[in-house]
């Protein structure tokens, strides 16, 4: 899973669940995972979780595909602020369908218009549908419109890329233009990655803090900003430079899992006896401060590492045990 901050500089949400700070790891893109939303940061409230991007006519139509894909329990959505469930397709049929399934277990869902790679690009899905931004939009009503789905519906896109004849419809101008479309279409958030399709793997570059500013100026709806975030002072910055009303991250969750509590990086797998929970041994079993602000202690990834298998062992994927059960014995 992947989560979110919705609290300007403050960010210390508590809340214990299976996705709480638990990001996706379908491709290590912050484009398979994310989240958003509201709250105080206090408790869980100030916390989404989104689901891995789950292919809408396999789930649709493969009752093992859902079994196997969405894996969920009540802790995930009483300790977050709400699970968000993302789509992927192109179909309006099939993606209201799809929908309808998880409708009763989520708190909204989402269709991902932000990946880039080539399976999506194959599958026409992702951010290779803001090319038919038609289509993209006709979804967004399917889902909200008569026969739709009961819950809200959010959208995660990337920058329109360049490559259009039409001005109206590469760059920047393009990407407003959309994101008004999809707010008349009846989506109650955005999230916006701050790159292109083309901007990944070494290409990857600087996420555009002031596109998403600039989305966050032309629509009502609340505005996810992603991309660009590596630490909980990043989380702190975007906030305040693009006004979005939450914060995405994913990668950076995969290293840091309690970056929006307020905690800097890990230290690694060195000292693994006599570390605790929340910091760092001095040799005598004390946390020690790292002295950068309100930041708190620095975490070690040995102890993220062992909290994380308690969670699987609790809650674990339909292949948890005969795959991992010893592995998991041994470390517990």
């Amino acid at each position: 899973r992947s989560s979110s901050d919705s609290q300007r500089g403050q960010g210390q949400g508590q809340g214990q669940g299976q996705g709480q700070g638990v990001p996706s790891t379908m491709h290590g893109d912050d484009d398979h995972g994310g989240g958003g939303g509201g709250g105080d940061g206090s408790g869980g409230s100030g916390l989404l979780c989104y689901t891995p991007m789950l292919h809408a006519r396999r789930f649709l139509d493969d009752a093992t595909y859902r079994q196997q894909r969405f894996v969920t329990c009540p802790e995930e959505r009483l300790a977050s602020g709400g699970l968000i469930a993302q789509f992927c397709g192109n179909d309006c049929a099939t993606l209201v369908g799809a929908a309808r399934y998880v409708e009763d277990q989520v708190d909204a869902v989402d269709l991902n218009l932000g990946c880039p790679e080539n399976i999506a690009m194959k599958g026409n899905y992702g951010s290779f549908l803001l090319r038919q931004p038609d289509i993209s939009v006709g979804i967004v009503q399917a889902w909200t419109g008569a026969g739709g789905v009961k819950v809200p519906v959010t959208c995660k896109i990337r920058l329109f890329d360049e490559g259009s004849p039409d001005p109206q419809q590469r760059g920047l101008q393009g990407t407003l233009n959309f994101v008004r479309e999809l707010e008349a279409a009846g989506a109650s958030a955005i999230c916006v990655h701050g790159r292109n399709r083309h901007q990944k793997g070494i290409k990857t570059g600087k996420a555009s803090w002031d596109a998403i500013a600039r989305v966050k100026e032309v629509v009502s709806i609340p505005v996810i900003a992603n991309g660009g975030i590596e630490c909980y002072d990043d989380v702190v910055k975007c906030l305040s430079y693009t006004g979005a009303d939450a914060v995405m991250s994913a990668e950076a969750l995969l290293e840091n899992p309690a970056l929006f509590n307020g905690y800097y990086g890990v230290n690694g797998f060195n000292g693994i006896n006599g570390f605790d929970r929340y910091g760092s041994s001095n040799g005598n079993g004390d946390r020690r401060e790292r002295g950068r602000g309100s930041c708190g202690y620095e975490l070690r990834q040995c102890g993220f590492a062992v909290e994380y298998l308690r969670y699987a062992t609790l809650y674990p994927p339909s292949d948890f045990y005969k795959v991992s059960q010893s592995y998991a014995t041994l470390i517990v």
